[in-house]
């Protein structure tokens, strides 16, 4: 046969071209085509055979072992294609009637399915449901006659409520052409449909004679991508994907198989080097020596045709080739594009490999426009866009509170990747299930109305664990301000498709809320999400109110759904204001979703447990007014999740009295993000009042080296205006004993905490630690951490190990022991820690250790008055530094009354690690007793590079040298100018090849005003002059900081 060129001249004025290939998939002017829609193909009788689904576009397919009565060929009804999809099927111009089989075997009630059918752009069925025409398992057919005249019959199935469906079609020619169809379809079988369509306007078809479609030349192809190629076995040759588009079936493109076995979908990419209109595509499978051989031949396949190369948008074929090695070939609505991709979905015997022996592609080069005359008195319509399944292409994850990575790949991610193989699913693998609601939050990547939404649990029918029941689904324009959710409701427990209307939204962002599970279990699951609408534009922001001011540190407002915990009140109560209930833990067992705890003032005495769910707030009527006292044996309160939760949520405005450390441990906050904790006061627990923890503890969180970071962090945590008095076990050489402990943490903020676990207060161990730690990001300001050495082998204020990505320490104070930093690295920001504006006091410490730790990389100390024990930068033992400690900076500190020394530099001890790029400058190195010297280097164990002490003053040490630098040749060529030393002996150089010049020994007339503890002030007749700025920080003792002093 010949082909049949025409411009479409549409109420639209756009013109297309269309040609039609006669193939297995086509029906001619004298031949009935059938398609048996989601099922194989089937021998109706009579000559008329329905071929295995074709021809269509989008979709999913089911299968149904009902009994359908009243027909001779039950078959035809047992299988389907549902969703919104389309068939488009080539035939010759001319006259056919069109037969659409249905019945509905899913639903038992009217008003469940309703949809409409379009033929070649003309409504011809409205509102259809099956149901209530003819019940549950009983066909119902209706026949359309059609005229074709631009070589195609497209069926669209449009979804009003749950899923458009079909079960079969048939296509029969007619004796003559048939004229265009009208407004009132004529069904074949009863009942006569009701529906009564308004037609849209015929087309006005032109003929003209554009240049015959042929395929289209290879020369000049290039391969773009192939995601696998076999590059190992030497048969046949080279196997590389431009095999594929050679002229030559003899040479192939076949993935890897020798060393590894990629598992499908594999791809090719071609650019043809040219624009054209495409319309169908070839595919030659490798056709071996043995004609038994058929690894890699594509049975399963989706076409598509790009512009750029880079947006492919939506398959324009898509379909299922026969099980054998002839070529293939099919046809789709024209596209104009240069690039045309192939996805082998499965293999001929379900094997991971994909062959290609030649690739062609019809086609012909575009058309320049012809004039046409504009018809008298025709509108012309601004054309809407077609609402339909949103392609995935470029959408991201934006959040999810839960996902198993562990024991499958259950990723966030998978949920709208396209492979209904794939899922999403929350965690489960261990103890720690999360119980819902569970979220996910994607980004589409640009803005829609969106009317529906799709739901599919997974693909395998007795999968049932983490199906939701319960559900919300919401559209955001900024993915932070949801509002109420776009739709809410519960699932059918099946495995099915779910599909959701709802009036039509504009946003960027969606959101899935699973609020139960089918069997009550803690999972949730999605194998793919997917929405359905037309673009849009962003709508307008929205004007933000300003806020009512909320005193600083304060309690956010109580807003939403309020739960209350009273003295007068009894748990058989119903938890509201007027019936309150009696204890917290039993409210907590209580409110599994968002809403508030609120306890009102009194004094409360309770034992058991609160295990607080994501999203749940506690809060007290103030912390002077609400206490409650526990000797419960373990965490009293418990907020643990799966790593990754997005707790939301804060607990505060009263007091937890541990009842003279009955109680063994305060707050636990384990893998939650975005929780804090304000305006509390933790008195007398045993050991930790408030743990917070990224994640559970992992594979090689205490390895000595190398360090393993955690699996995910918490992130955006808070503790504020809180005080802990008396709450830590004794510190005997154990790693954990502290009363406030953090590990895994990003964007957390202390801000106003004090931790008191000094003389007087009962406690026993150390105040602030965090081992393993990995702080990332993490800033404390503000704050005051005391420890006291009874009962203490190593008092530590505050211990912080892992630090990274610009944390920062400041405005605090540090009291009764020593600095303990080790271990940092920049990971995206400039320093590991800045630790600044603090004072420091160890005045306990006698001649104990070498000196505050500070064994990590990448440190900035700076403005901080030190008193009592000397600034150590040392690689500490177990210290996780088996790189060294390098970029530190020491500057603009006040050290002072130091036993021995003020600051030590000292590499490789104990693990013969070395230190570079180390500067000391501009600090006041003052008052030493029994003092060895003012700053001491001692490179005796392992390499000390780039060294720097500059523009410091070292004063009253008595005799001692103000620099000691020691370690031969393992200190390389240090520089030590422009100090100025008074009262304090020469330098002691016993390295080789250092500078040092331009150091005075003057009065710098610096002097203190005050006791020990004041600052210094510099005089008017000091021959030095202030550099600096003072940063304006009061210290204890109210006196401002001292700049930075040079000559």
């Amino acid at each position: 046969m010949g082909f049949a060129f025409f411009r479409v001249l549409s109420t639209f004025c756009t013109s297309f071209l269309f040609f039609s290939i006669l193939t297995a998939n086509q029906a001619s002017a004298t031949s009935v085509f059938g398609i048996n829609a989601g099922g194989p193909a089937y021998n109706y009788g009579s000559g008329i055979v329905y071929k295995a689904d074709a021809n269509f576009s989008g979709g999913r397919t089911a299968t149904f072992s009902n009994t359908v009565a009243g027909t001779s060929s039950p078959t035809l009804y047992q299988s389907e294609r549902y969703g919104n999809f389309s068939y488009s099927i080539p035939v010759d111009n001319g006259g056919y009637s069109v037969m659409l089989r249905f019945a509905e075997l899913y639903w038992t009630a009217a008003g469940r399915r309703v949809f409409d059918v379009s033929i070649n752009g003309t409504r011809v069925i409205s509102g259809l449901d099956i149901f209530a025409k003819v019940g549950r398992n009983a066909p119902y057919n209706l026949t359309f006659p059609v005229n074709v005249s631009n070589g195609v019959i497209n069926i669209v199935f449009t979804t009003r409520v749950d899923n458009a469906k079909v079960s079969a079609i048939l296509i029969t020619p007619t004796s003559s052409p048939t004229p265009t169809p009208t407004a009132t379809p004529t069904p074949t079988a009863t009942p006569t449909p009701t529906a009564t369509p308004t037609p849209t306007a015929t087309p006005t078809i032109a003929p003209i004679t554009p240049p015959q479609p042929e395929i289209i030349s290879q020369a000049g192809w290039k391969l773009k991508y192939v995601d696998s190629v076999e590059a190992v076995d030497p048969k046949d040759g080279d196997k590389g994907g431009a095999n594929a588009f050679d002229g030559n079936p003899a040479t192939y493109w076949h993935t890897e198989y020798t060393n590894a076995n990629p598992m499908p979908p594999h791809e090719i990419q071609v650019d043809l080097g040219s624009s054209y209109n495409i319309s169908g595509f070839l595919y030659q499978p490798k056709v071996d020596a043995n004609p038994e051989i058929f690894n890699g031949t594509i049975v399963q396949y989706e076409f598509y045709v790009s512009t750029d190369g880079t947006n492919w948008g939506t398959a324009v074929s898509s379909g299922t080739f026969a099980s054998d090695l002839t070529r293939k070939s099919a046809s789709f609505f024209p596209k104009t594009g240069r690039y045309v991709r192939l996805r082998a979905l499965k293999e001929i015997n379900g094997n991971p490999w994909t062959n290609v022996a030649e690739l062609n592609v019809l086609g012909v080069k575009p058309l320049s426009p012809t004039p046409t005359p504009t018809p008298t008195a025709t509108v012309t319509p601004t054309p809407t866009p077609t609402s339909g399944v949103l392609p995935k292409t470029g959408w991201a994850l934006k959040y999810v509170d839960s996902e198993e990575t562990q024991s499958e790949n259950g990723a966030a991610r998978n949920a709208f990747d396209g492979n209904t193989a794939t899922f999403w699913r929350t965690h489960w693998s261990n103890s720690d299930m999360p119980p819902p609601p569970h979220e996910i939050q994607i980004d589409m990547g640009a803005y829609y109305e969106l009317t529906s939404f799709r739901y599919l649990p997974n693909i395998v029918a007795t999968e049932v664990n983490g199906r939701v029941a319960q559900y919300e689904f919401y559209v955001s324009a900024d993915g932070a301000n949801w509002g109420t959710p776009v739709s809410a409701g519960t699932f059918a427990n099946t495995a099915t498709e779910k599909i959701v209307n709802f009036t039509g939204k504009v946003g960027r962002y969606i959101r899935f809320v699973a609020l139960s599970e089918v069997n009550g279990n803690p999972f949730s699951m999605a194998a793919e999400i997917g929405v359905v609408g037309t673009p849009a534009t962003p709508p307008p922001p929205t004007p933000t109110p300003t806020p009512t001011p909320t005193p600083t540190g304060g309690l956010p407002p109580l807003t939403g759904t309020a739960y209350y915990v009273a003295t007068n009140g009894n748990n058989s109560n119903a938890g509201t204001s007027a019936s309150p209930w009696a204890s917290l833990s039993y409210a907590c067992s209580r409110v599994n979703s968002a809403a508030t705890i609120v306890i009102k003032a009194g004094s409360y005495t309770d034992n058991g447990q609160c295990g607080l769910a994501p999203r749940v707030n506690i809060r007290g009527e103030g912390k002077s007014v609400t206490t409650i006292r526990s000797s419960y044996g373990d965490w009293y309160i418990n907020a643990t999740s799966s790593n990754g939760t997005d707790g939301a949520q804060y607990i505060g405005g009263f007091t937890l009295n541990g009842n003279s450390r009955s109680l063994r441990h305060g707050v636990l906050v384990m893998g939650r993000s975005h929780f804090s904790v304000i305006d509390m006061d933790f008195i007398s627990i045993y050991d930790k009042a408030i743990s917070m923890e990224g994640s559970s503890w992992w594979s090689g969180a205490d390895s000595d080296w190398p360090a393993v970071p955690p699996p995910s962090y918490g992130v955006g945590n808070l503790i504020q205006n809180v005080t802990i008095k008396g709450c830590s076990g004794p510190h005997n050489g154990g790693a954990l004993n502290a009363s406030l402990w953090l590990h895994s943490q990003q964007d957390l903020v202390l801000d106003k905490v004090i931790v008191d676990e000094g003389v007087g207060t009962g406690g026993q161990g150390n105040a602030f630690k965090s081992w393993p730690g990995w702080l990332k990001h993490m800033t404390v300001k503000d704050s005051v951490f005391k420890v006291n050495r009874a009962n203490n082998s190593e008092p530590i204020p505050i211990e912080l190990w892992n630090l990274e990505t610009d944390c920062d320490i400041y405005n605090s104070q540090f009291w009764g022991g020593y600095l303990s930093l080790v271990s940092g690295r920049q990971n995206g920001g400039t320093w590991a820690l800045k630790f600044h504006d603090n004072f420091v006091d160890f005045t306990e410490a006698g001649t104990w250790g070498e000196g505050h730790e500070l064994s990590l990389s990448y440190l900035d100390f700076y403005n901080n008055h030190v008193t009592g024990y000397p600034i150590s930068v040392w690689n500490a033992s177990h210290m996780y530094n088996y790189q060294g400690v390098n970029n530190v900076r020491i500057h603009h500190n006040v050290i002072e009354k130091m036993p021995r020394r003020g600051i030590l530099v000292l590499p490789g001890v104990p693990m013969g690690t070395s230190q570079d790029n180390i500067q000391i400058y501009n600090n006041v190195v003052s008052d030493i007793s029994s003092a060895t010297c003012g700053i001491q280097i001692d490179g005796g164990n392992s390499t000390l590079t780039r060294l720097k002490i500059q523009n410091n003053i070292v004063q009253n040490i008595g005799g001692a040298p103000a620099v000691r630098l020691q370690g031969g040749g393992s200190v390389v060529s240090p520089v030590v100018t422009y100090n100025n030393f008074f009262n304090a002996g020469a330098i002691s150089n016993g390295v080789s090849g250092a500078t040092i010049s331009n150091n005075r020994t003057v009065d710098p007339m610096f002097r203190k005003t005050g006791d020990w503890k004041t600052w210094f002030s510099l005089q008017s007749s000091s021959p030095m002059i202030n550099a600096g700025t003072n940063v304006g920080f009061t210290v204890p003792d109210g006196k401002p900081d001292m700049g930075a002093f040079e000559y």
